[in-house]
């Protein structure tokens, strides 16, 4: 019995050496790779820096050479990184002669192959070569980037495809805004905004003929970030659409446009469907008409949404003791909804 229990005894003292010996190793492992990584990743930054000098040192020079030496040395990434963030900061005819060239020859060989990968990070290269240097050739390269399942890749490749700005491709890039979510949309939107000149003529021109209202919608997004007053005709147009997302969208433009607003129309929509358009439309009411619309506002303080009560009774309560008399004539025991809604936005600073 003794033996036995001595041989069990031995067998896990074996196995605790062996378990204390493996996770050393992997201590070990672990801090050699962390090292290997970290001075790879030390190499890299001081190459990238040098590539950065080179090509500072080039524009203070105006002189529109790099040395191959020091361009061979360096990864395709690293000079991808430079050029793309140097790019942010500096525009103009010697930059492009500086860094275009560097583009075509090391880093547009590979983005059309990559562009044809599965991997992401190739991928992900090819769209952002092809941002540096758009060009009308490689549009069916970008449209498969466009039309990629990883969101990173489409976002990487709207920006190359509205500089090339062609027909096909700008439509590309809005079918993806209409399948996207909304809070999404902003990349591809500022894509279209900041890319061809004349990206925003031909979203014009679209939204004149389109009846769809997911892609009004999406049209509507992009032309509201120039506050182009030819779009008025067509925002009140989708102030009577039947797409709730639509009218709410047009309303938010029409709202930078105060003398383009009927009282008439503004009236209409405080029994809207939508709470959010009844919110905004009380709130739009009371800053550009006051007690003028006291009815609409008192209207909107009795709506069933608590959202569209508290913007009626701030929009009150911004029009100083008139609009104070109306909400504090809704004692609590006979309107307890409204009186709690009453106190609530009574209770918040000016």
């Amino acid at each position: 019995m003794t033996s036995r229990f001595d041989y069990f005894l031995q067998q896990i003292i074996v196995i605790t050496k062996v378990e204390f010996f493996l996770v050393l190793l992997l201590m070990v492992l672990i801090f050699f790779f962390h090292f290997f990584f970290q001075m790879k990743k030390s190499k890299m930054k001081s190459k990238e820096e040098s590539l950065k000098e080179a090509f500072l040192q080039a524009l203070r020079e105006e002189k529109p050479h790099i040395s191959e030496a020091l361009l061979k040395k360096a990864s395709p990434y690293s000079i991808l990184v430079v050029i793309e963030s140097l790019s942010a900061k500096v525009r103009g005819d010697i930059w492009k002669s500086i860094s275009l060239p560097v583009v075509e020859k090391y880093l547009l060989p590979l983005a059309r192959k990559w562009a044809m990968k599965r991997t992401i990070l190739k991928k992900s290269f090819a769209a952002r070569t092809f941002s540096l240097l758009p060009m009308q050739e490689e549009e069916s390269k970008v449209m498969r980037l466009l039309q990629d399942s990883a969101n990173i890749i489409r976002i990487s490749a709207s920006v190359a495809a509205a500089k090339i700005g062609t027909m096909r491709l700008l439509q590309a890039i809005v079918n993806v805004m209409v399948e996207e979510r909304e809070e999404g949309r902003f990349f591809y939107r500022d894509a279209i905004l900041q890319g061809n000149s004349g990206n925003l003529g031909w979203i014009r021109e679209q939204l004149k003929l389109e009846i769809d209202p997911r892609f009004r919608l999406v049209y509507l997004d992009i032309l509201s970030q120039v506050f182009d007053s030819d779009l008025l005709p067509y925002i009140m147009q989708d102030l009577n659409s039947e797409d709730e997302k639509l009218r709410f969208k047009a309303l938010k433009i029409l709202e930078n446009f105060p003398s383009a607003i009927e009282k008439k129309k503004m009236i209409a929509l405080v029994d809207d469907p939508s709470y959010e358009i009844r919110g905004t439309v009380v709130t739009i009411l009371g800053r550009l008409f006051g007690l003028n619309v006291k009815e609409s506002l008192i209207h909107g303080l009795l709506d069933p949404e608590w959202w569209v009560r508290v913007h009626a009774a701030l929009a009150l309560k911004s029009l100083g003791d008139g609009g104070r008399r109306i909400l504090m004539g809704y004692p609590q025991d006979k309107f307890p909804t409204i009186f709690e809604t009453v106190q609530y936005v009574l209770s918040l600073p000016d």
